[in-house]
């Protein structure tokens, strides 16, 4: 995966031989890890046989519906994964191009990152007291507020981009705890037998979601010029890219809340 990020941004600089060097390392790894997981699953095969469930309990297991928060959780993994990073993704070039100063740069990147390290404490404690859809609703708000401050903000104020990018790692810190633990919250209420089932969809979606993000930002890049004085386009597409992610986890966040006080013996508060 970090050879295919690398991999993702090379067609905006028009040279196709580092491209097609880097996909092509990118698709060996892919297949060395396919290679893996299958031998992995036959050196596994035996004992997963000897954990099989008792005879009519797989039966009414494969009866049983899927939780719709489980879908939900994976919807919140998938725009995490294809819009929010873009924001991170992108900072080198507004460093470069916008702010055209490395230092605040650096600024602006370890402030997103304190961002999502300090709010953990405290989204840790308000989970503990507040239902995991309205935590997740309200650090998806708290990154469409900061996203939106950034772009109009844009490289005219490097200290105020840095405050802006801090609070936009404090949603982004939140979306992603309430996340976790709703998710690992999900399936173990759903048993053993599906456990490793939930996790591979899980981790799937993640990594083929993280792939689409980084083609989304090549093509994104090959369409404007992001050298331009002021970086205006490039600053437009760091708010809104992960503001639609934002959007998206703040209509789902709607949906676990209900989904919670719909059933709160099935899916308890977070």
């Amino acid at each position: 995966m970090r050879t295919a990020g690398c991999a993702s941004p090379r067609p905006v600089s028009g040279s196709a031989g580092p491209r097609s060097f880097l996909l092509g390392l990118a698709t060996l790894f892919a297949i060395a890890a396919i290679g893996s997981a299958w031998l992995l699953a036959r050196l596994l095969h035996d004992r997963q046989q000897n954990l099989a469930p008792k005879a009519g309990v797989g039966a009414a297991l494969a009866q049983e519906r899927w939780p719709a928060v489980f879908w939900s959780l994976l919807m919140v993994m998938a725009v995490t994964s294809i819009f929010t990073p873009a924001f991170g993704k992108l900072e080198p070039y507004f460093a470069s191009y916008a702010l055209r100063s490395a230092w605040w740069g650096g600024v602006v990147i370890i402030s997103m990152a304190a961002g999502i390290i300090v709010g953990q404490p405290i989204w840790m404690r308000l989970c503990a007291r507040v239902a995991g859809g309205m935590v997740m609703l309200f650090n998806a708000l708290l990154q469409i507020a900061a996203l939106t401050a950034f772009w109009l903000i844009g490289p005219t104020n490097p200290a105020a981009s840095a405050v802006a990018a801090f609070i936009f790692g404090l949603g982004n810190g939140g979306v992603g705890m309430v996340q976790w633990a709703a998710f690992s919250e999900t399936v173990a209420r759903l048993g053993p037998n599906r456990t490793g089932l939930s996790y591979g969809l899980f981790a799937a979606t993640g990594k083929l979601s993280l792939a689409v993000g980084g083609l989304l930002i090549a093509e994104l890049l090959a369409g404007i010029d992001y050298r331009e004085a002021e970086g205006a386009d490039l600053v437009a597409i760091m708010a809104i890219v992960p503001g639609a992610g934002a959007i998206c986890c703040a209509l789902i966040g709607i949906g676990l809340f209900v989904a919670e006080r719909a059933d709160t013996r099935a899916l308890p508060r977070v």
